[in-house]
């Protein structure tokens, strides 16, 4: 299964495999969406996740997304 992402300045979604899951932290979803994209070398680097549907921001990292 893999999961889709789309940044603000970005026009396309994206998506990343979560190696047939049926659900990932949104931890674990941070870390290999940074790997994805090569954002790595950012120290910085932090992602902001909001439901496509409800705008809804910022789940908690302790959160699992479920298939």
């Amino acid at each position: 299964m893999a999961v889709q992402f789309k940044f603000r300045s970005s026009m396309n979604f994206d998506s990343v495999d979560i190696d047939g899951r049926t659900s990932i932290s949104i931890r674990d979803l941070k870390s290999k969406i940074i790997s994805h994209k090569n954002l790595n070398i950012c120290q910085d680097t932090d992602l902001v996740f909001s439901d496509a549907i409800t705008g809804q921001g910022q789940l908690s990292s302790a959160l699992h997304l479920y298939q």
